[in-house]
């Protein structure tokens, strides 16, 4: 508990010093002034529209996909702008296990000008568990949630959301192991009130989001709504 205090306070202090982007392109790494090009910028990949108001997953009809009508989730709503495509999803990977932080507060900043600003009263970010933030050094859902909630004059909270346990690799997962890995993973210490903006890097099943929803449910959020940087198709 220790490490991830110290940790909160780290990101606090982070999230609040004046940072600039790099000097090279996150995308193709040419030489830019705002940490992405002209042309990396134009390539950003969309999502497909119209999508399922729920999950974001593109639908035909642009209303509810089949499966949120079949086994609604936890969360209400889902805010995505690109698809988890090209040199954006290379970027997320490369960012996550190579110790790259700012990447994801320089993302964070362009999906804050894509989106109009929820009305929300809580910014939460899907925590990981202690080893996987030891192992790898920051969270990058809590990159995202600062960089939204300070754009967009949100109330931050890091302490909502606990992970009680890890599992393996959810890329590496099919849709009903997804769900098994993360079933009572996670748990909301304090009560909680309101609507709530749940923020995570990628949405593939859903299913992080929907447990860490459901906990969110069960502490007395009214709502939950989540805010993913990319959605997979």
């Amino acid at each position: 508990m220790n490490f991830l205090n110290n940790y909160r306070i780290r990101a606090t202090l982070r999230s609040l010093a004046d940072w600039r982007p790099p000097a090279a392109c996150l995308g193709c790494g040419a030489a830019c002034r705002d940490g992405l090009c002209i042309g990396c910028l134009d390539d950003l990949p969309a999502l497909p529209c119209p999508c399922c108001a729920i999950c974001a997953m593109p639908v035909p009809a642009g209303s509810v996909c089949g499966r949120c009508l079949a086994a609604p989730p936890a969360f209400a709503a889902t805010h995505a702008r690109f698809a988890y495509a090209g040199w954006l999803a290379q970027a997320i990977q490369a960012a996550k296990f190579g110790g790259r932080w700012h990447a994801f507060a320089l993302l964070g900043r362009h999906l804050a000008r894509a989106l109009p600003a929820p009305c929300v009263d809580w910014v939460i970010p899907v925590p990981l568990a202690a080893p996987r933030l030891r192992e790898r050094g920051f969270n990058q859902a809590q990159e995202l949630a600062a960089t939204l909630a300070r754009a967009w004059r949100l109330p931050l909270r890091h302490d909502a959301l606990l992970r009680l346990r890890d599992g393996a690799h959810q890329a590496r997962s099919s849709r009903a192991a997804r769900a098994r890995n993360v079933r009572g993973a996670f748990a909301a210490p304090r009560p909680l009130d309101g609507t709530v903006l749940l923020v995570d890097d990628v949405m593939t099943s859903g299913a992080s989001l929907h447990a860490c929803a459901r906990a969110l449910r069960e502490a007395g959020a009214r709502r939950v709504e989540c805010c993913v940087l990319a959605r997979t198709l």
